[in-house]
């Protein structure tokens, strides 16, 4: 991101501080949003999507459906499918509508072709903050799993799936590509949502 915009994009996260109102936030950023381009934008979007969630309030252990409604979906939505009138985000914990998949992930983007499914071109897992690392790691198997699974049905598009690890507020990011004949996934980034205004900036 440039660094002119990453500026701007903290000055008006000065709502954190009470100077401004969080609907002023949000309008400023949908401004600056509309001077930005491609991932930039998205970023931007994301940001401003995540703004009313932000409580000044000790929140509580939150569950996995309070993660994807407050913060799952606006982040991933504003990222990957505002743009694309092809592509809908959706909480899923559905099978994915692949005849040859019994998998069922949290979290899905759809991408649509002559306005019927084609592929997911994302999908994710949702764990609250205090799970486990028996069950964490049995998601992100479940994660490993799905993209063997979808990456043949894939293998005509130019972009390979992308998914994501959502931890408590840390969404991870990840791909899977063939190294000397194993399967590696690679971690393509992280990032820490801030779930209250306290915790913003």
């Amino acid at each position: 991101m440039e660094t002119s915009l990453a500026v701007s994009i903290k000055d008006i996260l000065d709502f954190g501080d009470e100077n401004i109102s969080s609907l002023e936030a949000q309008i400023r950023l949908l401004s600056l949003a509309s001077t930005a381009k491609g991932p930039q934008q998205n970023v931007i979007r994301a940001i401003e999507s995540l703004i009313p969630t932000w409580k000044d309030v000790d929140l509580q252990s939150l569950s996995e459906g309070h993660l994807i409604a407050s913060y799952v979906h606006p982040l991933i939505q504003s990222l990957l499918a505002v743009d694309s009138p092809s592509k809908i985000s959706h909480c899923s914990n559905t099978q994915i509508a692949t005849d040859d998949l019994d998998q069922r992930p949290d979290y899905v983007v759809d991408v649509y072709q002559q306005y019927q499914f084609s592929h997911p071109s994302c999908f994710g897992e949702i764990k609250i903050k205090n799970t486990t690392d028996t069950l964490s790691q049995d998601d992100l198997y479940r994660l490993a799993i799905l993209y063997l699974l979808i990456q043949p049905s894939k293998k005509k598009s130019r972009n390979m799936p992308t998914c994501f690890f959502f931890l408590g507020s840390r969404t991870t990011f990840f791909y899977m590509t063939l190294l000397a004949g194993i399967y590696v996934f690679c971690e393509v980034s992280s990032v820490t949502i801030p779930t209250t205004k306290q915790s913003v900036v």
